[in-house]
């Protein structure tokens, strides 16, 4: 997915820390694909997400 969104894997496991840090995010290992992490929007990751599409 970091090519994708134009990002090295480096950028993108650093903003995804970041954003987990701060309880917007969760992490999961993939079941089927242990190689691949599955990343989750907390309560307060979509109320964020909301309230910032709100004011966009």
């Amino acid at each position: 997915m970091p090519s994708a969104l134009k990002v090295s894997s480096a950028a993108a496991t650093k903003a995804v820390a970041r954003l987990e840090r701060k309880g917007l995010v969760i992490r999961a290992v993939d079941m089927m694909d242990r190689r691949c992490v599955n990343v989750s929007l907390t309560r307060a990751g979509a109320d964020t997400a909301r309230q910032s599409s709100q004011h966009a």
